[in-house]
């Protein structure tokens, strides 16, 4: 899986630790003259949110599908945020009280895809809710999150799901409660570049930061963070953080 050694993948994990944010990394803004390290730790002590506003968290993943969330999703979560609704349910009335064009100004991007994505998922936590006979959003999500396995994501009752992919399908396990990693461009564009990891295959690098988080004693959320604030902020010209699956996968 790697072509280095357990050693040379734990000293080349410290040295980008020790780096700045730079005005591209993800949690500049938030962690202003802070190391990727100490970034890092903060952002995934943040996690948890969910908890108290589950449509937020979801409204999150879904608009993060194909855009940088800090360039693109991030201002509409803090504007959302501001507003007065927290459950699914919340949502739900929001949405019927809405028609389309309403509902696209009030969550941001006028985007049918994530729209119907949305919608989607929304009645697919129904479904879990009727099945477990539980009603509270977090405790739903939080339960399908810790049960979901990524290596069969497909089949998953929301992984197969039109529109979610392996990242968005990982995006919504870490936001709803599961220490694991979001394997984007990113993620996997610094396992290579770093770590030596030699495949394409997004499992496969799920895997393997499961593995560098074990050789280290950090969190996976936590390797997940230092390689996104590593590859947006050191890598020239790259700046993103996308998502390609909700145009790309048939």
């Amino acid at each position: 899986m790697f072509n280095k050694t357990q050693e040379e993948i734990l000293k080349r994990l410290e040295e980008i630790r020790q780096l700045p944010l730079t005005k591209t990394s993800h949690l500049y803004d938030q962690y202003l003259g802070k190391s990727i390290g100490e970034a890092a730790t903060g952002s995934t002590n943040s996690y948890g949110c969910a908890k108290e506003r589950p449509a937020i968290a979801l409204i999150g993943v879904i608009l993060s599908i194909n855009r940088n969330y800090t360039l693109h999703v991030e201002k509409n979560i803090e504007r959302l945020k501001k507003m007065d609704f927290s459950s699914f349910s919340d949502l739900e009335k929001i949405i019927k009280e809405k028609n389309k064009e309403e509902f696209y100004n009030f969550w941001g991007p006028h985007d049918l895809c994530k729209y119907t994505i949305l919608m989607d998922v929304l009645k697919t936590i129904n479904d879990l809710k009727e099945r477990w006979n539980m009603q509270d959003d977090y405790r739903v999500m939080n339960k399908w999150a810790q049960e979901a396995d990524f290596n069969d994501h497909k089949r998953d009752i929301l992984g197969k799901i039109h529109g979610i992919g392996i990242a968005t399908f990982q995006h919504l396990r870490m936001n709803f409660g599961v220490d694991t990693v979001k394997p984007d461009r990113q993620v996997t564009k610094a396992l290579k570049r770093e770590f030596g990891f030699d495949s394409n295959n997004s499992v496969k690098a799920i895997i393997a930061v499961e593995t560098i988080a074990k050789m280290s004693g950090f969190r996976v959320l936590e390797i997940d963070q230092i390689l996104v604030n590593y590859g947006s902020g050191h890598y020239p010209n790259n700046p993103e953080r996308i998502d390609t699956e909700c145009y790309l996968r048939a």
